[in-house]
């Protein structure tokens, strides 16, 4: 993408300040920065293609830049979020069962 470059390093500061502190944390909180494909980047598309500068009326750069990386990051990494949800689930529910055997015992 095209960004500032002093808002670019300040994302990367803060996704991996957001890394540091779910380790510290033991959180289960996995920080991914979605890329477009070097085909969909801006400056493929602006002076490669041809395309327009993005505007108001035609704002091509929102598809191409941040929802297809992050939606094929999604589709891709799927299984493991289900996988990881139906873990914390299954703990859940032992954590569950394990409270209400001690909250019945005299």
């Amino acid at each position: 993408m095209v960004e500032n470059p002093i808002i670019a390093t300040y994302v990367d500061e803060v996704l991996k300040k957001i890394e540091i502190k779910a380790r510290e944390e033991d959180l289960p909180i996995f920080v991914r920065k979605t890329v477009p494909k070097l085909e969909d980047s801006f400056w493929v598309n602006v002076i490669g293609k041809g395309y327009p500068v993005p505007n108001t009326a035609f704002r091509w750069c929102t598809e191409k830049l941040k929802i297809k990386p992050t939606a094929r990051f999604i589709i891709v990494e799927k299984h493991l979020v289900l996988s990881k949800k139906r873990d914390r689930n299954q703990a859940e529910k032992h954590r569950i069962a394990c409270q209400s055997n001690i909250n019945t015992v005299p």
